[in-house]
């Protein structure tokens, strides 16, 4: 079994989820590769049986960059493959979600969401002259993507044993 952890990431905190999620699945037993859609080849990604897939939420949805590389993902054949949308976001109703997003396309990819969507919730830094680019991943976030991580490997394996597949 192969997972592909696949972010866009603007300041950091996304590639640490990101992470996260990798070494989840790893300690789950899933050889996993953690890679920035910059870097991702197309000609690769059908190798998988996993992808999960994160950005940050930007103007309530997706990053621009993450909805390009969905939209060139159009070529490749995942039908059947298992995948997992997450996000990071600010701690607000108001705030969208890029994982919805992401989720949806990866249903309309043809792969089955094995793990509802989930967000990393991030706060603002409030000391004088901070900026967005300051902002932390709330506490105990990467624990609980770690353990999404754990979470979505027994998915997978409980979902190669179903079908029965050595």
């Amino acid at each position: 079994m192969k997972a592909l952890v696949l972010f866009d990431s603007l300041f950091g905190n996304t590639q640490k989820i990101a992470n996260c999620i990798a070494e989840g699945l790893r300690e789950a037993g899933v050889e996993t590769d953690c890679v920035s859609i910059k870097e991702a080849r197309m000609g690769e990604v059908y190798k998988y049986d996993l992808l999960a897939v994160g950005a940050p939420t930007q103007m309530f949805t997706a990053s621009k960059p993450m909805k390009e590389f969905l939209d060139r993902l159009k070529t490749v054949d995942l039908h059947g493959k298992a995948g997992f949308a997450f996000d990071t976001k600010l701690e607000s109703r108001f705030s969208g979600s890029a994982a919805k997003f992401i989720e949806k396309k990866l249903g309309d990819l043809g792969l089955d969401i094995i793990k509802v969507r989930a967000s990393a919730i991030v706060v603002g830094r409030k000391e004088k002259g901070s900026k967005a680019g300051d902002a932390v991943l709330k506490e105990g976030m990467e624990a609980l993507f770690r353990e999404a991580g754990r979470d979505l490997g027994r998915f997978l394996q409980a979902r190669r044993q179903k079908v029965g597949i050595a």
